[in-house]
């Protein structure tokens, strides 16, 4: 705390043209005035708000689970035997420390807890809070107003999906590295320590994800300001270097750029405009004003001047930097349409670029304005207000249908233990949905590790979702079990007639249903006349209402395909695609 007072009070210290700060020469004085003293008070509270903030987000988050592209970092790197592959890319991201931190969390706690995954993200996002609250008071913000704005990004509703998904800490810790970094390069000595101080850190900032790309272009730019083009070439070299290396030796398996038209490629603006104008938005809570936020603080950086610019550096290249960011994304991502700008953890990273110019340019005009420090403060109370609202609904919305997941993936883990027979392959997805990463032969190998929480019980729901996944199948080729068990039960928009031994089955629209009762394991052949697709859903013989979501297989004309059940007692619907297909095996 005493040193954040001291960093408080120098933030208040005049500087001259050259943006350094005047010499510490005035004779001693005497007791702090009220107004120095509620300007300390700031800091306190900034620690208690980073404090109250993670209790917050850990306690909305508690009903979380894995999900989606955790898998790779946990099934995927170092599970069953596999390399870890440290520097092989995820997506096009390099994410080395990410997957440490996750093989070391999965070694200690494995999947029977989400806590400890989640507390690594929030304490980086805090972190991150507190490295731009200090380069808020870099810049000389009000020490009240600054204070406020962190914790309009503490409690950031508009980056949702950043605080409330345990795999982006590999976005948070970039953030983290990139923007302490740029303390240590933000000075005006003609000394290199400090520039070579940033080196090491630029590199672990890279090695967490690829958003350290633009941060770096975003150090260099500060350089470039402050002590010209050497200083600039100079701190962005080795990181540079190290990437490019990285690139070529490993990185390009992993880039999966969607190659964009140059129509697309002429839409980058739109792009960036709507990235940025819609990251403001949704963090104020009023559609329609990022526009003119975003105008507004592009005015007030330009007014400021070449001396300005100077000494707010850190301000001025951290927004352009979030204009980088946006560009550099959209190459890779706006075949995809421009509204994929606007999604959350997009937002989360141009609100944390943007957040220091915002609050310069909130604490200027409020100095200008007779109580305009408590205006400001009170803006931001009611933009963080606000972002509490928007992060709790997201939260318990997330935990709803990641439950729904995390119940499937522990069924398919209680039938692999049961013996239960399966027909699925080690190279299958016990639940495609959310963990594709994830084959069965992994989650057998989660198992023998004793990673599975097989202790939490397992709703019916999921029950029968798992049985879908692993106890049916469609194939070319005819099982070798018994077959011509099953009986038709019951048909819906269909026209049934006998074929032989087969039965012609009629369908006039995608909404045709047929139910088979298959009272022991079982199977049977549908041939169909036309290409289509073949939906299959399972409903609880206890409980009717209770049906799975459908499966669906490719059909292709005049080619049989093989339905097996693998145990009995079940009554799958089939959704058939509009033709004529004939169906054997049926009694």
């Amino acid at each position: 705390l005493t040193f954040e007072a001291s960093l408080m009070g120098a933030a208040a210290v005049p500087a001259d043209d050259r943006g350094t700060e005047a010499p510490d020469t005035a004779p001693p004085q005497g007791p702090p005035s009220w107004r120095e003293r509620v300007s300390a008070a700031a800091l306190p509270v900034h620690i208690a708000s980073l404090a109250v903030a993670f209790a917050f987000l850990l306690y909305i988050d508690r009903g979380l689970w894995f999900f989606y592209d955790e898998w790779d970092f946990l099934a995927g790197r170092g599970e069953g035997g596999r390399p870890l592959n440290l520097f092989v890319p995820h997506n096009e991201h390099w994410s080395t420390i990410p997957i440490l931190i996750y093989r070391a969390l999965y070694a200690a706690v494995g999947l029977h807890t989400y806590i400890p995954y989640l507390i690594v993200l929030l304490l980086a996002h805090v972190a991150l809070a507190h490295v731009l609250f200090r380069i808020m008071r870099r810049l000389g913000v009000d020490a009240w107003i600054a204070t406020a704005a962190a914790i309009v990004f503490l409690f950031l509703g508009a980056g949702a999906e950043n605080l409330t998904w345990a795999f982006q800490m590999a976005w948070i810790l970039t953030l983290l590295f990139g923007l302490a970094g740029l303390l240590l390069i933000d000075h005006d000595g003609a000394g290199i320590a400090r520039d070579l101080a940033y080196w090491p850190v630029a590199v672990l900032a890279l090695m967490c994800s690829g958003i350290a790309v633009p941060l770096v272009a975003v150090a260099g730019l500060i350089a470039l300001l402050k002590r010209g083009w050497v200083a600039a070439l100079r701190v962005v070299s080795v990181p540079a270097v190290v990437y490019v290396v990285w690139f070529a030796l490993v990185g390009h398996v992993g880039y999966s750029v969607t190659h964009p038209t140059r129509a697309e490629l002429l839409q980058l603006p739109q792009y960036v405009w709507t990235g940025l104008t819609t990251a403001v938005a949704n963090t104020l809570g009023w559609q329609g004003s990022g526009a003119i936020v975003v105008l507004a603080l592009s005015v007030f950086v330009a007014m400021q001047g070449p001396v300005a610019w100077r000494r707010c550096a850190v301000g001025v290249a951290m927004a352009m930097g979030a204009v980088l960011f946006f560009a550099l994304t959209g190459v890779g991502r706006i075949a995809l349409g421009i509204g994929e700008s606007t999604d959350s953890r997009y937002a989360y990273v141009a609100i944390a670029l943007l957040l220091p110019a915002a609050a310069w340019a909130l604490s200027a005009l409020g100095g200008r304005l007779h109580g305009g420090r408590v205006i400001a403060v009170a803006l931001c109370a009611i933009v963080a207000i606000n972002g509490i609202g928007v992060l709790t609904a997201y939260a318990q919305g997330a935990a709803s249908l990641r439950d729904t997941d995390k119940y499937q993936l522990l069924a398919a883990a209680h039938l692999i233990v049961s013996g239960a027979p399966i027909l699925a392959g080690n190279q299958a997805e016990p639940d495609p949905a959310i963990a594709p990463q994830l084959t069965l032969g992994e989650l057998r190998s989660m198992i023998r590790d004793g990673a599975v929480p097989l202790g939490t019980p397992v709703p019916p729901d999921a029950v029968l979702g798992a049985a879908l996944q692993l106890q049916v199948s469609v194939g070319e080729t005819a099982p070798t079990g018994p077959g011509g068990n099953a009986t038709i039960a019951g048909s819906e928009g269909l026209s049934l007639e006998a074929a032989g031994s087969c039965t012609s089955v009629t369908s006039y629209s995608d909404s045709g249903v047929l139910r088979i009762d298959f009272p022991t394991p079982g199977w049977l052949s549908l041939t169909p006349d036309e290409n289509g697709t073949l939906g299959i859903s399972l409903a609880s013989t206890s409980d009717p209402g209770l049906v799975t979501a459908p499966r669906d297989w490719t059909l292709v004309a005049g080619r049989a395909a093989y339905v097996e059940l693998a145990v009995g007692g079940m009554t799958p619907s089939f959704s058939l695609p509009p033709g004529v297909s004939i169906l054997c095996g049926t009694t």
